[in-house]
C-alpha cells in the first residue's frame, strides 16, 4: 500500500512539473522601429524556440535578419520573459535584451522590448 501511495505522489509531482508552456506555438509579432512597421515570427518550443524579423529593407544589419534561438527566462500562465540570442547565430551580433509578454487571451500577447518599444503578437 505504501509503495502504491508513493508511486501516485511521484506521478502527480512529475505531472505538475511537466505543465506545458501556455505560450508554446507559432506567433506573429508586430511592432514599429524607426517609424516603420515591422513583423517577426516567434516559435516557442520546449525548451526555447526561435525569433526572426521579416521584411527588413535592403542594407539592414544582417543581425536583424537572422533566425535566432530564444532562451525562456520565465514563464507563468499569464507572462513570459525571453532573450533572443542572436550572438549564438553569428559572432558579433548582440542579443535582444529580455522581452516581457503578457497574455491578453489565447490568441493575443502584448509586451515591450527592453527599450520600451511595444509589440503585439497574434496566432
Amino acid at each position: 500500500m505504501r509503495n502504491w501511495i508513493a508511486t501516485l505522489l511521484l506521478c502527480a509531482a512529475q505531472a505538475a512539473l511537466a505543465q506545458p508552456n501556455p505560450f508554446e506555438g507559432q506567433w506573429t509579432a508586430r511592432f514599429k522601429t524607426f517609424g516603420q512597421d515591422r513583423e517577426a515570427k516567434l516559435d516557442v518550443q520546449p525548451p526555447g524556440g526561435t525569433w526572426q524579423v521579416l521584411y527588413l529593407p535592403a542594407g539592414a544589419d544582417i543581425c536583424f535578419k537572422l533566425k535566432a534561438p530564444i532562451e525562456v527566462l520565465r514563464s507563468t500562465s499569464d507572462e513570459m520573459e525571453f532573450v533572443v540570442q542572436r550572438s549564438k547565430t553569428l559572432a558579433g551580433c548582440a542579443d535582444i535584451k529580455p522581452i516581457v509578454l503578457r497574455r491578453i487571451d489565447d490568441k493575443t500577447l502584448e509586451g515591450a522590448f527592453a527599450d520600451g518599444i511595444p509589440l503585439r503578437l497574434t496566432r
